[in-house]
C-alpha cells in the first residue's frame, strides 16, 4: 500500500506515464478547499509580474532571476548550437518540455533570498512565456521582444532593456522536502494557474521517491548535494538516482552551495552569525549542513557518464532584510525545536544563543546599511547533458572548470579594453 507522502497524483491522469497509476493523493482537512479559494492572477496582472521575471529588468534584480536567466541561456545555446549561421532569425523556443524540480530542505541560501528551488512563479512564466512575447510585440516601441537563440541582443542588469528568453515547457513534477512547504508552493502554483493538469506534486527525498519508467527531458535539481554528516556517502547516489531520471540527451542542471569561505573585515558577520547557528544546533544533536564544492559534482557527473558542459559560481550578496530573516528562522528553532526539558540551565543557554543572535544582527544592520554584502558564499549551476543512445561520452567533459559569472555587457566592455 502507498503512503499518502508517495500518493502523488493531484487530478486524474497526471501519472500516465509511471509505471503503477498511484491514486490522488489524500491531502489534509481544508487543503483543497484552500486551493480552490485561491486568488489567480487577472490575466494583465500575470503578464506584467511574468514579463518581470522574464525580462529582467529590475536594475536590483537578486541573484535568483540571475541565475534563472543562465539557466534559460544555456537551455538556448544547447538546443540551438549553430544558430549564429541563421540569418535571417525567426521566432524560436527552447523548451524544458518535461521537468523534474527538485527542491530540498536544504535549497536556501540568505534566508530564502536564492531559494532558486521554490522557482514556482518561474515555472509558471515559462508556460506563459509565448503570450508575454506576443503580448509585447503588440507594444509601440517595446523593448522587450524574444531573443535571438544566438543571444547577440540579451542584455544584463547594466543595460536598461533586455529581451525575453523563448523558453517554454510541457509538464512538471516537483518534489518538496515536507509537506508544508509543499502544500505552500501548491498554493503558489494555483494562483498562477499551473496547478492540475500542468503539474504534480511529491513529498520526500528523492531517493525514497519511485518513478516507474516515468523519465524527464531536464531536472532541475537545487540543494539535493547538501546534508549532515549521516548523509555525506550517500551524496554520489543522489547523483546517480538523478542521471537515472533523465530521458537520453536530457539535461540536468544541479544547483548547489560551495563550502563556506571565512572574509575579513566587517562582512564577516554572514560567519559570525552561521557559526552561531551552526553551533546551537549541533549542541542539541542536528548535525550542520555540508556543501559539496563543484569541483567534487563536476567528478561524479563525469564518472556516471554525462557531459558536464557548463559551470558558473554565483556570488551571494546579503541585504539586512535577508540577514534578518536567517536569524529570526534561527531563533524561530530555539525556541521550539532545542528542547530544554525544562531544566534551568539549558533554558539559560538558549537564551544566550538568541541574545548572541539578536546583537549579531544589530551590527548586521550596521555592515549591510551600506548595501548588500558578500559574505564568503557561492552558489553554483552546473549543467550536465545525458548522451543519446548510441552516442560517445565527451572527453571534455572532465576539464569543465567553474567560473565566476559576470553580466554580459560588463565581460565586452573588459573584452575590448
Amino acid at each position: 500500500m502507498v503512503s499518502s507522502e508517495e500518493q502523488v497524483c493531484t487530478t486524474p491522469g497526471s501519472c500516465e506515464d509511471i509505471d503503477t497509476i498511484l491514486p490522488p493523493e489524500k491531502l489534509p482537512n481544508g487543503m483543497q478547499q484552500a486551493l480552490d479559494d485561491v486568488e489567480r492572477y487577472e490575466l494583465h496582472e500575470m503578464h506584467e509580474s511574468l514579463k518581470e521575471i522574464a525580462a529582467e529588468i529590475n536594475e536590483n534584480v537578486g541573484i535568483t532571476t540571475v541565475m534563472q536567466r543562465h539557466v534559460e541561456r544555456l537551455l538556448i545555446q544547447d538546443q540551438y548550437p549553430n544558430s549564429e549561421d541563421e540569418t535571417p532569425q525567426e521566432d524560436k523556443y527552447a523548451t524544458f518540455s518535461s521537468l523534474l524540480d527538485i527542491s530540498t530542505a536544504f535549497s536556501v541560501s540568505w534566508g530564502g533570498s536564492t531559494e532558486f528551488g521554490g522557482k514556482v512563479s518561474w515555472i509558471g512564466s515559462m508556460f506563459w512565456r509565448k503570450d508575454i512575447i506576443e503580448k509585447e510585440k503588440k507594444k509601440e516601441k517595446s523593448q522587450h521582444g524574444i531573443c535571438r537563440t544566438d543571444l547577440t541582443n540579451d542584455y544584463d542588469k547594466e543595460n536598461k532593456k533586455s529581451c525575453i528568453h523563448g523558453i517554454t515547457i510541457d509538464n512538471y513534477v516537483s518534489v518538496r522536502p515536507t509537506p508544508d512547504k509543499k502544500h505552500e508552493h501548491m498554493e503558489l502554483a494555483a494562483s498562477w494557474e499551473i496547478l492540475g493538469d500542468k503539474g504534480t506534486w511529491r513529498t520526500g527525498k528523492i531517493m525514497d521517491l519511485k518513478f516507474g519508467n516515468q523519465k524527464f527531458d531536464t531536472i532541475v535539481a537545487n540543494g539535493m548535494i547538501a546534508g549532515s554528516d549521516y548523509e555525506l556517502q550517500d551524496m554520489d547516489l543522489l547523483l546517480e538516482k538523478a542521471v537515472s531520471l533523465l530521458k537520453p540527451g536530457g539535461v540536468l542542471f544541479l544547483i548547489g552551495t560551495e563550502p563556506s569561505k571565512r572574509v575579513e573585515g566587517p562582512n564577516n558577520i554572514y560567519n559570525e552569525i552561521m557559526d552561531v547557528i551552526n553551533s546551537v544546533k549541533k549542541l542539541w544533536g542536528e548535525s550542520p549542513i555540508h556543501n559539496m564544492p563543484a569541483t567534487w559534482t563536476i567528478r561524479t557527473l563525469d564518472r556516471l557518464g554525462v557531459n558536464v558542459f557548463s559551470s558558473t559560481l554565483f556570488p551571494a550578496k546579503a541585504a539586512y532584510e535577508d540577514m534578518a530573516q536567517t536569524v529570526g528562522d534561527a531563533i524561530e528553532w530555539i525556541e521550539e525545536e532545542a528542547d530544554d526539558g525544562g531544566d534551568e540551565m539549558w533554558a539559560g543557554i538558549k537564551g544566550q544563543y538568541m541574545e548572541m543572535l539578536e546583537e549579531l544582527l544589530e551590527t548586521g544592520e550596521a555592515v549591510a546599511g551600506r548595501g548588500p554584502v558578500y559574505g564568503g558564499e557561492d552558489q553554483y549551476i552546473i549543467a550536465a547533458k545525458l548522451p543519446l543512445d548510441g552516442e560517445k561520452k565527451d572527453d571534455k567533459s572532465l576539464l569543465i572548470t567553474p567560473t565566476v559569472y559576470e553580466p554580459k555587457a560588463k565581460a565586452q566592455k573588459k573584452a575590448q579594453s
